[in-house]
């Protein structure tokens, strides 16, 4: 650095006289204050100094600072855990044993601001969150080992905001309803067009059954429906566990905002599952309303069931095609004759669906016309919506011990007979499936019912299996976790070895 111009100080004569003689002058002219050297001295020594301050790490950059480059977990506010802690959904059981969870990039942050004046919901559980957590709380140490990122944002998520696919996978499993926007496609992998997707394993070769050993099984069906089944097979999985036999059909439903769930149908059958899908005849989440039925049977979704009958075909397996199920009730929109609906209405479509299919020639397609028990409907007849022998292969039922009356036994009978008795006057030569089961009420109760219910259906050869509805439904608990004790008395029906293989492993 150039030293900077000193002025030639003063000589001791120049200096004023009343200084001269003074004790503090000769004292400073013994130190050489005011000579050339010392001023060059002094110079340097200040120049040094503030060089030092200047470099020194103790002066730190302001918050502001610190926001404009690479943030740090220290520098969170109160505010930023609460939206972590309200919007980050918790992994699964499988996923916290699969990978650790870090953070997904946030689709929040080019969100408009809200204008509202109150609080959601949302907010407000954030806000309470923010008074339950210290805010002196320390952030968790960061796991060495990179896994999928978990998502930090409760806002509306896409493929966009992920650079690999585990992280969009880990956030579309946290909450598969909220975030199907990441899963185009309905088969359980969320962006796959997204670098990182592992492998699938190499499912194992099977001898699936042709669509005639379907229609007359050498073996009892024995079913299963949960959440997410097929796409989510850990649920499969959890209820194999509880039963100690994995089943050999599946339950899943569908409608008319979704393509031919291929996917679906080949994880089925690579588990050994035969595909049954129940199809809904509804638009889901439709703000315009829903079709009626004689939009089916009219042609308006023709190309829709034709596309749909086309991918069946070329998908070759057995699939079970359960169309409009318990449409002798009076709660659905394509329930005969209600909602809109004439009565004969439900048969028409059917019939044409049915007609389009053969056209087509989808013939691994299983027709299972599915009622609801009749027992306790105002309207008991069944020949209103039978649409007829040949376009019917099986007769499905749905019923569930819901109430037992005071005196009354939970048994097969009670929830069943009536029913049953009805089917056989209508189609005495059709197989029946119970294609909706579940026991309620008591343990007690449901102990004792699923000891008549196995007893029964082996006892009766024209009813070939069924699917347990192993969910929560109008505010009940229907899976056999339930309790130790119920999952023991349905491990014990299905240990029976009528309850086989249907699609084994060569």
């Amino acid at each position: 650095m150039p030293i900077p111009h000193v002025p030639t100080p003063p000589s001791p004569g120049d200096l004023p006289e009343h200084l001269v003689e003074t004790v503090a002058v000769r004292g400073l002219r013994r130190l050489g204050v005011g000579t050339l050297p010392f001023t060059v001295a002094s110079v340097i020594t200040l120049t040094a100094m503030s060089a030092f301050v200047v470099m020194s790490p103790s002066v730190l950059p302001s918050q502001r600072d610190v926001g404009a480059s690479e943030p740090t977990e220290m520098s969170a506010t109160a505010t930023d855990r609460t939206i972590a802690t309200s919007t980050t959904a918790a992994p699964s059981k499988a996923q916290r044993s699969s990978a650790p969870a870090t953070t997904a990039k946030s689709s929040s942050t080019s969100a408009a601001p809200t204008t509202s004046s109150e609080p959601s919901t949302g907010a407000r559980a954030e806000l309470a969150s923010t008074r339950s957590e210290p805010t002196t709380t320390m952030p968790a140490p960061k796991s060495s080992t990179p896994g999928p990122k978990a998502p930090v944002s409760a806002g509306v998520l896409t493929c966009e905001d992920f650079t690999k696919q585990p992280e969009a996978q880990a956030a579309f499993d946290a909450d598969p309803a909220d975030r199907a926007g990441l899963d185009g496609d309905g088969d359980g992998l969320a962006c796959e067009h997204l670098p990182g997707k592992p492998s699938a394993p190499t499912p194992p070769t099977r001898r699936i059954p042709s669509t005639e050993e379907i229609l007359h099984p050498d073996t009892r069906l024995y079913g299963v429906h949960t959440p997410q089944a097929p796409f989510a097979m850990s649920e499969v999985d959890a209820f194999e566990k509880a039963a100690k036999k994995a089943p050999n059909t599946v339950l899943f439903f569908q409608n008319l905002a979704q393509d031919f769930p291929a996917s679906a149908v080949a994880a089925s059958w690579a588990r050994g599952m035969f595909p049954m899908v129940t199809f809904e005849p509804i638009i889901q989440n439709s703000t315009t309303g829903q079709p009626k039925l004689a939009d089916l049977a009219n042609g308006l979704w023709d190309n829709y069931f034709r596309a749909w009958a086309e991918a069946a075909k070329a998908e070759g397996h057995p699939i079970g095609f359960r169309f409009g199920q318990e449409m002798n009730g009076n709660w659905y929109p394509w329930s005969d004759g209600k909602f809109g609906n004439y009565p004969g209405d439900f048969v028409l479509a059917w019939r044409h669906i049915h007609d389009l299919f053969a056209e087509v020639g989808a013939d691994n397609v299983v027709w299972v016309w599915s009622i609801n028990r009749i027992d306790n409907l105002p309207d008991k007849s069944l020949e209103r919506v039978y649409p007829g022998g040949k376009y019917v292969d099986w007769i499905g039922v749905s019923g569930y011990l819901r109430t037992v009356p005071e005196g009354v036994e939970p048994t097969f009978d009670f929830t069943f007979g009536a029913t049953l008795a009805k089917i056989k006057a209508l189609a005495p030569t059709k197989l029946v499936m119970l294609t909706e089961v579940g026991a309620g009420t008591t343990e007690a109760n449901r102990t004792a019912w699923m000891e008549s219910f196995f007893a029964e259906l082996l006892a009766r050869p024209e009813i070939i299996g069924f699917n347990w509805f192993n969910d929560f439904k109008d505010g009940g608990d229907w899976r056999i976790q339930y309790s130790t004790a119920t999952a023991a008395a349905f491990a014990k029906g299905v240990a029976d070895e009528r309850y086989g293989e249907l699609a084994p492993e060569t």
